[in-house]
């Protein structure tokens, strides 16, 4: 379930996602802690506030929580 995730993830980044799932995404910007350039592209958690039990398998919250675990070479990764 992970690997469909965040494939799905790769493909909104990049556009080959449908629009649906690319409204989804959200990429963070202003990340004051990242020095250098090719840390790779971090994503936003949604902001409200969901019961935990279902917030944590909605795919906007999934996504970015799967996206900003994985190492940095492979969030960087150009189609």
């Amino acid at each position: 379930m992970k690997f469909k995730i965040l494939l799905l993830t790769f493909k909104a980044l990049h556009g080959m996602a449908p629009s649906y799932i690319i409204d989804l995404i959200n990429i963070k910007t202003n990340m004051r802690y990242l020095l250098h350039t090719n840390e790779g592209v971090y994503l936003k958690h949604p902001s409200r506030k969901m019961k935990k039990s279902f917030s944590d398998r909605s795919f906007s919250v999934a996504a970015p929580t799967l996206w900003n675990a994985l190492p940095a070479n492979l969030r960087s990764i150009k189609c």
